[in-house]
């Protein structure tokens, strides 16, 4: 059963409802792009889930080649974002790919040197990410 079938109905006394549901042959599709402040590079629009493999492939033919080599890539926690070769790809091209969203595994005796790190990373994406403003018009 489907989510869209309806659970009631009416119909004259003694006859039964009468309804269609759409056959569940769903398919899953993922989209990946770029996102600049001027537009969208490197769309890309994949059958199915996505997995490190088809990430890597992504990265390396599509997004890597429209990187310029004062661009930032930010990528979330998932797990094909994180597969070998992703960020040497990006870094080949002069991009950086800072560690954002790494919290998992902190021992308390160490929270103040990741503080630390965390600080002089924040001011280094700051400064980048001030760059790009004056760039950007808005």
């Amino acid at each position: 059963m489907t989510n869209m079938a309806r659970r009631y109905g009416r119909a004259p006394r003694g006859q039964r409802v009468i309804g269609s549901v759409p056959h569940g042959h769903w398919m899953t599709s993922t989209f990946i792009a770029g996102l600049r402040c001027d537009g969208i590079i490197a769309p890309c629009l994949f059958d199915g889930a996505i997995n490190g493999e088809l990430f890597l492939a992504y990265v390396e033919q599509q997004l890597a080649p429209s990187l310029t080599p004062d661009d930032i890539v930010v990528a979330d926690n998932l797990g094909s974002h994180k597969v070998a070769g992703v960020r040497e790809a990006i870094e080949a091209r002069g991009s950086t790919h800072p560690d954002i969203g790494r919290r998992s595994g902190i021992v308390p005796h160490q929270r103040h040197q990741r503080i630390a790190r965390r600080k002089v990373h924040d001011e280094e994406v700051d400064q980048h990410d001030g760059q790009h403003r004056r760039r950007c018009p808005g």
